[in-house]
C-alpha cells in the first residue's frame, strides 16, 4: 500500500479458522476468503505502527491454474493468484522469516535521562555493511509518534552525509547539522552511546564527524559501558511474596532483604519494591482488618523500610503498586490501578489520578520508567510513554496491540520489548502470552491454574503470577511456589501477590 510517496506493508495473523473456498466448476478456480486480524502497517523505516481504522478483517481473492499459452495445451501446473488484494500484505510469521527486529536507542527527557528501546525491522536482505547506514537513517528521522514527547531526537536538521563507512573494526558516522547543535562534547558522547545500542552486534572504533568538527573516536563497547538499557543491569531477580497478611522474601541465588519493618509487616494485600543503589521504595496495598476496603502505605529508605505515611482515601479495590525506575531516589513516583483509575503516588502517599487513560484493571511500568504497559477495562491490552520531566508525569497517547485473547486482565515487563499478559482466550479459558511490544509476536505459555488475577516480570523472562489465589513462577511452565521455598512460612500456609524486587 502506498501512503503518500511511502510504500507500506499491511502485517496481519492468519486466524486459526479455516478459510472458506468456494469452487468455480466453471473456471476450475476458487473464490477463498482468508480471515485475519490486523496487526500494523510497516513503514520503510522499518517501525509499525497501528493498523488502520478501515483495514478488512477478511481478504477474498481467486485461485486456480493459469490456462496454458498454448491454445488447447494443458494448464500450467501449480496454483496462480487471481485478483489479489489491492494492499501489500505479509503475515506475522513470514516477517520473522525474512526480517529482523532491531532495537535502536533514544535519550529520554532532560530530567534524569536513560535510553528507551525503539523496535524496528529490518530484511534479512540488507547487508551487513549497509546497517549502520540504514540505523542511522532511522535516527535521524526521529522517534515514533508514540514516543514523540517522551525521548529526544537528534537536532532538527541532522543528517547523514552520504553512506556510513564501515569495517569490521571501524565505523565513520558523517553528519551535518545545524551550527551550535551538536557542538556540546558531551552530547556528543551520549549520541556515540546511542548508536553503540542501536549498532549491538559492532565492536570497533566509532568515529562521528560533524562538519568541520574535531572527530569523536571511541571503543563501542567502551561507550556501551557508559550506560546500559534499564533492563541489563545483570542483577539476579529477588522474588516475594505475601504470606499471612506479611511480605515475605523467597529463597533464590541471591539473599532477598527483609523489606519491611516488622513491626509494620501486617495486613498486606499486595506490594511492590524498588531500589536505588541503597535507597529502598516500598508500597503495601493493606486493610485495616475490619473492613476489606484498601489503602496504600509508603516508606522510602534503608531496609527494612518504615512505613512512613498511608493513604487517607480508602478504595473497595486497588491492584499491585508499581515504581517507576529513574525517578529521583529522593522523591520516587509510583503508579495503581485502585477502582478502575490509574494513580500516580509518591512518598506522600497522596493517590492523584492520572489524565488521558482509560478504566484499567492492571498497569505495568517498562524498565527503563518512560513506558507502561495497561489492561483497560474494555480487555485490551495498551502500551504508552511516560513523561516525568518537570516533576509532572504524563502518559502519551495510547496504541492498542492487536492479541489473541479475547479479553486481557493482567500484564507486566519481562523485557525491554516484550510483555506478559494474562486473560481469557479465544476459547475463554485462562492463558498467558509473551508479547511484543508493537504485537508482532506472541508466544503461548502453559498458564498455572484457575484464573490468573496478577502476572510479573523480570529481565530475561523471569515470571511470576498468582492463580486462584496462589502464586506461581517458571516461564514456559509455571509451577506453584511452596511454603518450603519462603522462609518462615507454614506448610500449607497461602502465598499470594508475587513480585521482584528491581
Amino acid at each position: 500500500m502506498r501512503q503518500g510517496n511511502e510504500v507500506t506493508i499491511n502485517i496481519v495473523r492468519i486466524a486459526e479458522t479455516v478459510p472458506v473456498a468456494v469452487p468455480d466448476v466453471v473456471t476450475n478456480r476458487s473464490r477463498v476468503t482468508l480471515p485475519v486480524q490486523q496487526v500494523g502497517v510497516l513503514h520503510a523505516d522499518g517501525s509499525i505502527t497501528p493498523p488502520l481504522p478501515a483495514a478488512p478483517s477478511s481478504y477474498t481473492f481467486t485461485v486456480g491454474q493459469r490456462p496454458s499459452a498454448v491454445p488447447g495445451g494443458r494448464e500450467d501446473s501449480g496454483l496462480w493468484l487471481f485478483r489479489p488484494p489491492d494492499t501489500l500484505l505479509m503475515s506475522t510469521d513470514a516477517l520473522r522469516r525474512y526480517y529482523r527486529s532491531q532495537t535502536i536507542y533514544w535519550w529520554s527527557g532532560v530530567d534524569r535521562p536513560v535510553l528507551v528501546p525503539d523496535r524496528r525491522y529490518l530484511a534479512d536482505v540488507v547487508p551487513v555493511e549497509r546497517r549502520a547506514t540504514e540505523v542511522l537513517g532511522w535516527l535521524t528521522g526521529g522517534p515514533p509518534d508514540w514516543l514523540t514527547g517522551t525521548v529526544r531526537p537528534l537536532p532538527d536538521g541532522t543528517k547523514v552525509v552520504g553512506n556510513v563507512p564501515q569495517t569490521e573494526d571501524r565505523l565513520e558516522v558523517p553528519l551535518s547539522a545545524p551550527a551550535g547543535s551538536l557542538d556540546d562534547p558531551a552530547e556528543l558522547d551520549r549520541l556515540a552511546v546511542q548508536l553503540a545500542w542501536s549498532l549491538p552486534d559492532f565492536h570497533g572504533d566509532i568515529e562521528l564527524k560533524i562538519r568541520n568538527q574535531t572527530p569523536t573516536t571511541g571503543d563501542a563497547d567502551d561507550f556501551r559501558q557508559q550506560v546500559k538499557p534499564a533492563d541489563r543491569a545483570g542483577d539476579p531477580p529477588q522474588r516475594y511474596v505475601v504470606n499471612g497478611g506479611t511480605v515475605r522474601p523467597m529463597t533464590g541465588a541471591e539473599p532477598a532483604p527483609e523489606l519491611v519493618n516488622n513491626q509494620q509487616n501486617r495486613n498486606v494485600v499486595a506490594a511492590g519494591a524498588t531500589r536505588n543503589q541503597g535507597t529502598f521504595a516500598v508500597a503495601l496495598v493493606t486493610t485495616n482488618g475490619s473492613t476489606s476496603r484498601r489503602r496504600l502505605q509508603v516508606g522510602v529508605g534503608l531496609v527494612p523500610v518504615t512505613m512512613s505515611r498511608t493513604s487517607t482515601e480508602a478504595f473497595a479495590s486497588m491492584g499491585r503498586p508499581v515504581w517507576l525506575k529513574g525517578t529521583d531516589p529522593a522523591a520516587p513516583v509510583g503508579l495503581v490501578v485502585a477502582d478502575g483509575k490509574l494513580r500516580r503516588f509518591d512518598p506522600t502517599a497522596v493517590l492523584t489520578k492520572v489524565a488521558g487513560v482509560p478504566d484499567m484493571t492492571a498497569v505495568g511500568v517498562s524498565f527503563d520508567g518512560r513506558r507502561i504497559a495497561y489492561t483497560a477495562a474494555d480487555g485490551g491490552l495498551y502500551v504508552a510513554a511516560l513523561s516525568t520531566d518537570g516533576g509532572t508525569l504524563t502518559v502519551g497517547p495510547p496504541r492498542r496491540l492487536a492479541i489473541s485473547l479475547r479479553k486481557a486482565t493482567a500484564v507486566d515487563w519481562m523485557s525491554e520489548d516484550s510483555l506478559v499478559v494474562a486473560g481469557q482466550g479465544a476459547d475463554g479459558q485462562t492463558a498467558v502470552y509473551a508479547v511484543a511490544v508493537d504485537g508482532t509476536e506472541e508466544n503461548p505459555l502453559t498458564p498455572p491454574g484457575g484464573k490468573v488475577t496478577q502476572v510479573v516480570g523480570y529481565p530475561n523472562n523471569q515470571v511470576m503470577a498468582e492463580a486462584n489465589g496462589a502464586a506461581s513462577m517458571g516461564f514456559g511452565q509455571f509451577r506453584r511456589v511452596e511454603p518450603y521455598e519462603v522462609p518462615g512460612a507454614a506448610a500449607g500456609s497461602s502465598l499470594t501477590a508475587p513480585f521482584f524486587l528491581y
